[in-house]
């Protein structure tokens, strides 16, 4: 069935249905405003929640790009360190390896300049023990034909100590003393056997150059104890001359000065009556030759009565020497040939090598 409705009543409805729908649209703008709020509200809660989280973010960067350097850093330390180790380590390694060269280097040295000593003492000793049985057979048969010279009986008083002296050695060669060459007692021995028998009319073996009576290899032995020493031995090379007829006996007295000055630089008197006040002494009251000789190989710790007992008789036997050619007459450079003078000059120059070697 259709209604009817009057224009009044249809102008009412559409009213009525135009205020619905703008309560409508006012409800929606409402909520749809709502909404935009609670939108906006969380979209600037996101913002700053994001804005936080950059923040944040950025600062852990910064940490981890801080830690990172501060790791390189580290490492860079650590690296440097390492190769500052390394290289001391490896500076510590050569240098120990050139320690160990150059110990390796001398002790090679030593053990070659050992050896030669050896070869060179076993050849001057084998050499000494050559001379001296030819020069004992010689004088053995002088002696037996007419009765032994002062000098003679020195030699062999000499030869005595000296055999003493080796036997010594022989049974306690740990005591042998290095000081010297352990070869200058057995040319000692030898020189002095020589000289006896060249004087007694044996054929010289020494030679005829005149230039070797003003050579000498000892100056350096006499200076390192004194420069008076040095200049005396100088005087009395200059001495020896074929051309002063004084030659041996000028000689002879001033060596035998060189060897009391020897004993006076290292064994004074006061020196020695320090050490032992009981030592041996002269009729004077002052140190005898034996002690001062004592108290020298006590100096370089050697204590053997047999080397003091060879040394004493040693400086004897050129005692005696000087004793005969002091007490020749004047024109003993004509007496004596140069052979003679050559002899008397090794003989006081090996002498005084020994003795001088005794006091380093």
């Amino acid at each position: 069935m259709v209604r009817y409705v009057t224009p009044a009543q249809m102008q009412a409805y559409i009213d009525q249905r135009r205020r619905a729908i703008e309560q409508y649209n006012r409800d929606v703008n409402r909520y749809n405003d709502n909404v935009r709020r609670e939108l906006n509200d969380r979209i600037q809660k996101i913002n700053q929640y994001n804005q936080e989280v950059a923040r944040r973010n950025q600062r852990v960067a910064q940490q981890i790009d801080q830690h990172n350097q501060n790791v390189v850093r580290h490492n860079q330390e650590i690296a440097r360190k390492f190769d500052q180790r390394n290289q001391e380590v490896a500076r510590q390694i050569n240098q120990y390896n050139h320690d160990v060269s150059r110990v390796n280097q001398e002790n090679k040295r030593n053990v070659e300049n050992y050896n030669e000593r050896v070869l060179r003492n076993k050849a001057a000793f084998e050499n000494n023990q050559r001379r001296i049985f030819e020069e004992m057979k010689k004088l053995a048969t002088r002696t037996q034909a007419a009765p032994a010279t002062v000098l003679q009986r020195s030699a062999y008083a000499l030869n005595t100590t000296y055999t003493k002296l080796e036997h010594h050695y022989a049974s306690r060669p740990h005591e042998e003393d290095e000081t010297f060459a352990p070869s200058l007692p057995g040319r000692e021995n030898a020189n002095s056997l020589y000289v006896a028998n060249l004087l007694a009319g044996e054929p010289a073996s020494d030679p005829t150059d005149e230039n070797k009576l003003g050579s000498t290899e000892i100056e350096g032995e006499l200076l390192s104890i004194s420069d008076d020493l040095d200049q005396r031995w100088r005087g009395a090379l200059f001495a020896l001359n074929v051309k002063n007829p004084d030659a041996a006996r000028h000689f002879c007295t001033s060596a035998r000065e060189i060897f009391a000055g020897i004993l006076e630089a290292k064994a004074s008197d006061s020196a020695v009556l320090n050490d032992d006040a009981n030592c041996e002494k002269t009729p004077q009251g002052t140190p005898s030759r034996k002690a001062k000789i004592r108290f020298i190989l006590k100096q370089g710790n050697t204590r053997s009565d047999e080397l003091t007992n060879f040394v004493d008789e040693d400086i004897n036997n050129i005692l005696e020497l000087f004793q005969l050619f002091n007490g020749a007459t004047h024109g003993a450079a004509g007496k004596y040939p140069i052979q003679v003078l050559n002899a008397l000059k090794t003989r006081i120059e090996d002498g005084i090598l020994f003795l001088s070697q005794l006091t380093h």
